[in-house]
């Protein structure tokens, strides 16, 4: 009978502490679900390569979709660009951070067809690895409580996600037809 007058004010005091951000625990950074995490329009088993330029193509496109809706979903979620005292906004984060970094990952783990431009499959995967940095730089100033970080991150990587976009719109165009002309937009 005692126990619940005994076990609400240590409830109060730990939703206390939880709020105030000092009982809070920051995410650890999870593991992608699967090695392609992109959308299911994309038939692309994980367990293989793509079968030709126009999958490969298609692959990359869906992959920045997904990371031009998840950034946007993030920031409407928390518009602005400060830094939120709110415990949920860090998590939040890390969860944008960690899905974003799946999506990058995927589209770093496609193999590009034997005939594709070395230099284009340089230069994309340079740009998207720049991103997955930004990222990373990000979420370990969000996890620090660094406001700094944060809206720098905030102002800068609407442009990784464009030179991510640019790159993929310099994708050479000889063998393909005339029906996949379509480049990712905002």
């Amino acid at each position: 009978m005692n126990g619940p007058r005994i076990l609400a004010p240590v409830l109060l005091v730990a939703s206390l502490v939880a709020s105030c951000g000092a009982g809070s625990t920051f995410p650890t950074p999870g593991h992608c679900p699967s090695p392609t995490p992109l959308p299911a329009r994309v038939p692309s088993p994980a367990s293989r390569a793509p079968q030709g330029e126009n999958e490969y193509r298609q692959i990359l496109f869906a992959g920045i979709d997904q990371l031009t809706k998840l950034t946007a979903d993030f920031k409407t979620r928390w518009p602005g660009t400060g830094f939120s005292a709110a415990s949920a906004f860090r998590t939040d984060f890390a969860t944008y951070v960690d899905q974003s970094t799946c999506v990058a990952q995927g589209m770093l783990g496609q193999v590009p067809p034997a005939a594709a431009d070395a230099d284009f499959v340089d230069a994309f995967d340079a740009a998207v690895h720049d991103f997955v940095t930004a990222e990373a730089r990000a979420r370990d100033g969000v996890q620090a409580r660094n406001a700094t970080v944060y809206r720098d991150w905030n102002t800068s990587i609407d442009g990784a996600i464009n030179t991510i976009r640019d790159t993929f719109r310099r994708f050479p165009q000889a063998p393909f037809g005339p029906g996949l002309r379509r480049t990712p937009t905002n």
